[in-house]
């Protein structure tokens, strides 16, 4: 059996691999049930477990295994507006004649 979370390790968990956002420090971590429940799918659908939205056992064991620090969810996957169609690498060569000894 697994053990449930406490929810302020669930949150911080959360926090930590991108599905919520950092916690400010004026607010603290207020989150909205809804906001709570929206990361849970996503990190549900992200471990390929059925998406409830619910900490289930599976859920809270696939949070309790070990893993890398990294996080599932990268400020670049996240939509913010709309995208641009054409981005111009910054650090593109701009020599063309190369030479060598």
């Amino acid at each position: 059996m697994v053990e449930a979370l406490p929810p302020t390790q669930t949150m911080d968990w959360l926090s930590k691999f991108g599905y919520l956002p950092p916690p400010d420090p004026v607010t603290g971590q207020l989150q909205t049930k809804e906001a709570l429940t929206k990361a849970i799918k996503a990190m549900q659908k992200f471990g390929g477990l059925k998406e409830t939205g619910v900490l289930d056992p599976a859920t809270v064991g696939l949070m309790k295994t070990p893993r890398c620090s990294l996080p599932d969810v990268s400020e670049s996957e996240v939509p913010v507006g709309r995208r641009r169609r054409s981005v111009i690498p910054p650090n593109k060569w701009n020599k063309r004649h190369l030479s060598w000894r």
